[in-house]
């Protein structure tokens, strides 16, 4: 069984890399100003580049934006209750 900590960390871990990649399909790819961004992004996440670059149909990004909504409200509810309410509120928060 995961400590909370550890279970904390990894929701952490999970909610940047989903947050990466809605950010990287919202990104305009001929714009100068994020390219070492949208580099990093790519080299660490190809293969979810790749789904993202090959889906027409937005299930990818959709699926994404889900688990980013997802896992930021996981993490509010592990909160005090100031970060419940907020997250409460806040879901789906999908600004990156």
């Amino acid at each position: 069984m995961m400590k909370r900590s550890e279970v904390e960390a990894r929701l952490k871990e999970l909610q940047d890399k989903y947050f990466d990649l809605v950010w990287y399909a919202r990104h305009r790819p001929n714009e100068t100003v994020g390219a070492a961004g949208a580099s990093r992004i790519r080299h660490r996440w190809e293969d979810e580049c790749t789904k993202l670059a090959d889906d027409t149909t937005n299930f990818t990004h959709g699926f994404n934006s889900g688990c980013l909504a997802a896992f930021r409200l996981a993490l509010g509810l592990m909160g005090n209750a100031t970060d419940v309410q907020m997250a409460e509120d806040d879901f789906p928060f999908l600004d990156t």
